[in-house]
Order: C-alpha cells, then sequence, then structure tokens
C-alpha cells in the first residue's frame, strides 16, 4: 500500500509544481485546491493511518545469526580481544 501512496504523492507533487507556475486562473485554480488537499491529507491522515494498518514483515534469521562461528580462528566470535587490539588515547604532540 506504501508504494502506491508514495506514487500518488510524487505525482502530486509534481502536478503541483506544474500548477503553481501556471497563471492562477480557470482549471489551474481547481487542480491546484484539489493537489493541496491531497498533499496535507497525505501526511496529516493517510502516513499515520497506514502505519497502523500496515505490520512490518518479520526480521529474517540471518540478521540474529553471528556472521562468524565461534570457533572460527582470530576471535570471531564476540571473546576477549587480543592484547594488541586495545585503544590507546591519542596524545599530543
Amino acid at each position: 500500500m506504501y508504494k502506491k501512496l508514495l506514487l500518488s504523492f510524487v505525482v502530486t507533487f509534481i502536478v503541483l509544481g506544474y500548477v503553481g507556475a501556471m497563471p492562477a486562473e480557470g482549471v489551474y485554480v481547481v487542480i491546484g485546491r484539489v493537489a493541496t488537499a491531497y498533499y496535507f491529507l497525505y501526511f496529516l491522515v493517510l502516513l499515520p493511518v497506514l502505519g497502523v494498518i500496515e505490520k512490518p514483515l518479520p526480521l529474517p534469521e540471518s540478521i540474529s545469526r553471528p556472521v562468524v562461528p565461534r570457533s572460527a580462528p582470530m576471535g570471531g566470535g564476540g571473546g576477549p580481544l587480543p592484547q594488541g587490539a586495545m585503544a590507546k588515547t591519542m596524545e599530543k604532540p
């Protein structure tokens, strides 16, 4: 749903830019008012409602699984750092 609403918002944005460049008379006024109403409706109503309606997908297992197994060499598992890997404070020259 979000992709469709975002596409309609982009179209509305382009229409507002075009109508803003035209003289304020005739059909341009009506199109500008409708596009402006949708512009504010998008932010004030549609996005909050969409946040309640749409549920995010569950996180894939690959995010919670470690990249390097614990048995890998070079300390890949989150164990203590080797002695040389400790950060030193910077000294002023």
